[in-house]
């Protein structure tokens, strides 16, 4: 047994810095040990999403080695749609209530593989006391083989968790779907409107991520208020969404960007006794087959949005 006195002074204090290294050196190859034999796949790392220590049972869930990720972003082990909002997430935690985020309780997500497929887990997220270094422990229990259907499951791959609406993945699908017919010559053109909310960074610079999150949920409302039985809707990312409307004109189309432009911006937004008013660019690009790739019937979409903007934005432009 290692004498008490010879790492710590009268006091009980560490002696120094050395000693405090050794103490954390030790903690964690105990942690290391004992995360070995549990059942639960165990991820371990720092606020900046570096991966520090990561179990076997981590392994079999994700199919990565430890020396594949060890030391490597912890978006490696997420799916596209939460790696490219990572920074994001660890902002919103730093600006929240840590405490109260990390002790909400199991909640179930989806993460990636590395074969490319995704898996249903239950996540339980805690901080880590280690020195002055900040770390997150995350146990995940994959619970593909319980509880939620096939359905319930690609409902959380295709849907944005904060609006409900469906998501970009989804959208590049089904647009690829129309495309296709169109080429083929079945059926009529259809028209992709991209609706971008307006000095959106304004609202989340003056009053926060979680007034810019209400202007979100707010507009996917009310786009699904306006949207048609036959048309589906979309959040792309951040404040960019989109609407597929079937079995149209370009004409028709117009008319319909303008209902929506009209209809979203009708009424304000409250939050915490503010009102916020809601402005957007619609951008319209028709989907008749001529177009010969999805990037270029996006950008379309986009470069017909951005000439709203310019023109002071809160209209409607279509792509020519």
């Amino acid at each position: 047994m290692r004498n008490h006195d010879q790492t710590r002074g009268k006091s009980g204090l560490d002696n120094g810095p050395d000693s405090l290294r050794q103490d954390l050196d030790e903690s964690k190859t105990r942690i290391k040990v004992l995360l070995k034999s549990v059942s639960d796949a165990v991820v371990i790392a720092d606020i900046d999403g570096t991966i520090d220590t990561y179990n076997n049972a981590a392994q079999t869930l994700f199919g990565y080695s430890a020396d594949e990720v060890l030391g490597k972003s912890v978006t490696k082990l997420m799916t596209s749609f939460d790696a490219g909002r990572f920074d994001k997430y660890v902002e919103r935690f730093l600006k929240s209530d840590c405490s109260e985020i990390i002790s909400a309780g199991p909640k179930e997500v989806i993460v990636g593989h590395k074969d490319g497929s995704s898996t249903l887990v239950e996540l339980t997220l805690a901080e880590l006391s280690s020195g002055k270094k900040r770390l997150f422990i995350a146990a995940m229990k994959d619970i593909n083989d319980r509880g939620p259907s096939l359905e319930d499951i690609h409902k959380i791959a295709d849907h944005d968790p904060l609006t409900e609406l469906y998501n970009y993945n989804y959208l590049k699908m089904e647009l690829g779907r129309v495309m296709e017919r169109r080429k083929r010559g079945e059926g009529n053109p259809s028209a992709l409107l991209y609706i971008n909310v307006d000095r959106f960074k304004f609202i989340n610079d003056t009053m926060g991520l979680d007034a810019g999150d209400c202007v979100l949920v707010a507009l996917g409302k009310k786009i699904k208020q306006r949207l048609r039985g036959s048309d589906m809707a979309a959040r792309l990312s951040g404040d960019e969404f989109a609407v597929l409307i079937y079995n149209t004109t370009q004409e028709l189309a117009e008319y319909v960007g303008n209902e929506f432009q009209k209809f979203i911006t009708k009424e304000l937004v409250e939050y915490e006794g503010k009102k916020i008013t809601l402005r957007c660019s619609v951008g319209i690009t028709l989907i008749d087959g001529k177009t010969d790739t999805l990037g270029e019937v996006l950008n379309n979409a986009v470069d017909a949005c951005k000439r709203a903007k310019n023109l002071g934005g809160n209209c409607v432009m279509i792509h020519q």
